[in-house]
């Protein structure tokens, strides 16, 4: 049915179509979605540009909740965070209602006066989609109490600890940037920690010094201190925002099943029933990790919810924050149930006022976005321009693809195969991730040019040798450059890369271990922003599980046994890192006139890297497990790095054999 032009409509009704049988006089009524209505000018008429959630001051807080579509909203004002279902002892349901005015867009307030911070608040919504109301936690809110379930009024001001003020996030140029992935529970959760109880998966774990894990008379640093010693200069922490969990009875989980956006997730809090504790540890986490050179990144998911049905964004405006399809049912880009419209102004707005809130009040160096391909490039675009607004060096990024079939046209999308679009943002490169370790969907016996020590390697060495370059290719195709593309071997998802070699067969130890030191140390010395999964430093593992994202505290933990064990492996990552941070020669925006050589057997590659900001010259070279016997000509170069340890700086050097699974840098003056 089409409305005419003389017929009126109004979004906050509820209509229904009604459809009679002249042969059995019967008939048959059902609910009308308004969904397909939500389009431009929809968001043209209703768009709301103003500032949304609780407004806190200390004379009077103003509450504002945008929802065209409901009759009414009712604020509830609690002075206890915790409800009775939760903790019978320590909650409380009393509660004052007080009766919201809707105004200008559709949005509704309620002004409270004198000084409320502290109190926590939800509203209960009443729309046609929900007649009897509902009672919802404020997308806005900025901290909660336990489980997520009321939101809280904050006084910031409150929650910045001595010296916050000179806090500011660090200018590091992406192309020097290495980024470590660690879920804020990884870093402590083994007994080999050797930090106090009562910190470990806690934030305040992440900070905890003088750490050390001892075997017989080897010691070793462990947590922050092992981080710092380390090197890098960025760690991007797992989903932190709050999650659909219990936060009393901790399970472990990755965290990408998010519930309230633009708060900080309890159970790494000491006391996740104070909406405060929260706040002002995870600050000292960013001061600690500032004054140590070292930049938060934070991991975001705008792209789904834990659940769309009765989410916060559900009850607020039935049809509108997510994508569905003409039957009405949810799209599943993300995989995980649903996708949010990012193309819709409003759930833009709320992706770019939660982003800059973040960087802004906790001083965050970036961010990277969980299956980005599922945003918009226009939304992606625009949130960057605001971002920069509040951290002039804010380095975003994200997954250049999406979980599955998603609603958003293809040509809109922030995937890979638009990158030459993105303005500001980067993406991961997998195309050299794949030629490294066969990762992501790859079938668990496919062999990589680092894996297959038999002759005929099958690799795709303009993908290769591009990514070295920090080029992301397609086929022949550049889609990207140095200041675009995240170059890494594994991340959080699949395995870790001992894990991948022997699932693909590679059983010798010595061998895995090689193995897994060339793929990083090839991310360590190509161009482009570095990234590196926590623990692959000293050869982690996960036991094998390829998905751990609920497997447990135990599977996922950092086990600094390992330290001990493959100890020259963490002096070589330490030397690698050192190398991409401080090596001009790494930092290269135009990378046309570096040349990557394959040898003729294909497999050994090699590249000079030099550069007007450079005193020196550096070679690097790579070797996989292929048959060959391969050398180069070093003569006039010291050494730098010999991951297997073969040559030592003080060696005079000359026409040397190159090793399998051997990486080498020389250097030598200009």
């Amino acid at each position: 049915y089409t409305l005419k032009s003389t017929e009126t409509f109004a979004y906050d009704n509820m209509y229904q179509v009604e459809v009679k049988f002249t042969d059995s006089n019967n008939s048959l009524t059902k609910n009308v979605s308004i969904t397909q209505l939500f389009d431009a000018a929809f968001d043209e008429a209703y768009y709301y540009d103003g500032e949304l959630g609780a407004i806190y001051t200390s004379e009077k807080t103003t509450f504002k909740v945008w929802s065209p579509v409901s009759k009414k909203i009712e604020l509830n004002i609690y002075d206890n965070g915790t409800p009775v279902a939760v903790n019978a002892e320590k909650g409380n349901d009393s509660k004052n209602t007080f009766q919201m005015t809707k105004g200008e867009k559709g949005v509704f307030s309620y002004e409270l006066s004198g000084d409320v911070e502290g109190v926590y608040y939800t509203y209960t919504v009443y729309n046609a989609q929900y007649p009897n109301g509902y009672e919802v936690v404020d997308p806005y809110a900025k901290s909660t109490g336990v489980n997520g379930l009321r939101g809280m009024v904050v006084d910031f001001s409150k929650t910045n600890p001595d010296g916050w003020n000179s806090v500011q996030a660090l200018n590091i140029k992406r192309t020097g940037m290495v980024i470590y992935e660690l879920h804020v529970a990884d870093l402590t959760s083994s007994t080999t920690w050797g930090g106090s109880a009562e910190n470990a998966k806690k934030y305040l774990g992440l900070i905890e010094k003088g750490t050390t894990y001892t075997k017989g008379t080897d010691t070793v640093s462990t947590g922050f201190d092992h981080i710092r010693e380390l090197g890098v200069n960025a760690v991007q922490l797992l989903p932190i925002f709050d999650q659909a969990n219990d936060e009393t009875n901790p399970v472990f989980n990755w965290g990408y099943n998010p519930l309230n956006y633009n708060t900080l997730e309890g159970v790494y809090s000491s006391d996740p029933y104070d909406g405060y504790a929260r706040i002002i540890e995870f600050k000292k986490v960013v001061q600690a990790y500032n004054k140590a050179g070292i930049n938060i990144i934070m991991d975001v998911v705008y792209n789904h919810v834990n659940g769309a049905v009765r989410s916060n964004f559900d009850c607020l405006m039935p049809g509108y924050y997510f994508r569905y399809q003409s039957d009405g049912s949810l799209y599943n880009g993300s995989g995980c149930g649903n996708e949010t419209a990012s193309d819709h102004l409003m759930f833009r707005k709320f992706m770019i006022d939660s982003t800059t809130f973040w960087l802004g009040e906790y001083k965050l160096g970036g961010f990277r976005f969980d299956l980005m391909g599922l945003h918009d490039i226009e939304t992606m675009d625009k949130l960057v321009v605001e971002c920069e607004k509040v951290n002039p060096n804010a380095v975003i990024f994200g997954e250049p693809w999406t979980g599955g079939t998603s609603g958003l046209q293809s040509s809109k999308q922030a995937v890979q195969d638009n990158e030459r679009s993105f303005v500001g943002f980067g993406a991961f490169n997998d195309k050299i991730r794949d030629e490294l370790v066969k990762g992501g969907l790859s079938d668990k016996s496919a062999l990589s040019w680092i894996s297959n020590t038999q002759s005929g390697i099958s690799t795709n060495f303009d993908a290769l040798a591009g990514g070295i370059k920090g080029n992301t290719v397609k086929g022949t195709l550049v889609l990207a450059g140095p200041d675009k593309s995240i170059t890494y071997a594994t991340c959080h998802d699949n395995y870790t890369l001992s894990d991948r070699f022997k699932a693909a067969g590679v059983y010798a130890p010595d061998v895995n271990k090689k193995m897994s030191m060339l793929a990083n140390a090839i991310v360590l010395t190509s161009q482009g922003t570095s990234f590196i999964l926590s623990g692959e430093e000293f050869l982690r593992t996960k036991g094998g599980n390829s998905n751990s994202y609920n497997a447990s505290y135990k599977i996922n933990e950092l086990d600094y046994s390992l330290k001990i064990k493959n100890y020259d492996m963490f002096l070589n990552y330490c030397q690698l890192i050192l190398m991409k941070i401080n090596f001009a020669t790494l930092h290269l925006t135009d990378t046309s006139e570096l040349n990557v050589i394959v040898s003729e057997g294909r497999s050994m590659i090699s590249y000079k890297l030099e550069s007007s900001e450079s005193d020196f010259e550096t070679i690097v070279i790579h070797k996989n497990g292929l048959n060959e016997e391969t050398t180069y000509d070093l003569t006039g170069y010291t050494i730098y790095l010999d991951t297997l340890g073969l040559l030592k700086d003080t060696d005079v050097l000359g026409v040397e054999t190159i090793n399998p699974f051997q990486t080498i840098v020389a250097i030598k003056a200009k």
